[in-house]
């Protein structure tokens, strides 16, 4: 199974994947605190700290709308390594079982929405920084 995933990770390194999805990452970052900035005076009655607040913004752009395109891209890319040019007729000659193999997409496409978490979480903390956010930044 380590091998499997190793595998996967080395597929991966080929795609242009990670540059493009942290650019993805940024745009609901930006246009959220860009919202947040802009309406301002309406947040600014709510009795939280302003990371709070602005995040609000950023998650009603980031949630429901890039996350599951994104990890929905990371899938397509995986699989799709596997169905051109027949290869994934050629890996299910090998003794590798099928549950493995799956297995193993599932685990690298997992670690990719957690790689990505993880980008969110700094970039906003980052442009969160550059928009003149104050307070503490709640963990």
């Amino acid at each position: 199974m380590y091998g499997l995933v190793k595998c996967e990770l080395l597929k991966l390194k080929r795609q242009k994947v990670i540059p493009i999805s942290i650019i993805i990452t940024l745009i609901p970052i930006i246009l959220g605190l860009f919202n947040f900035k802009a309406n301002y005076a309406v947040f600014k009655d709510v009795n939280t700290g302003d990371w709070l607040k602005s995040w609000s913004q950023v998650g009603a752009f980031y949630a429901p709308v890039m996350l599951p395109i994104i990890a929905s891209v990371y899938c397509a890319i995986i699989f799709r390594v596997e169905y051109a040019n027949g290869n994934l007729k050629i890996i299910l000659s090998t003794p590798v079982s099928r549950k493995s193999l799956y297995k193993s997409k599932v685990i690298i496409s997992a670690l990719m929405v957690l790689f990505l978490q993880a980008v969110f979480g700094i970039s906003y903390f980052i442009f969160g920084k550059l928009f003149g956010i104050t307070g503490s930044f709640p963990i």
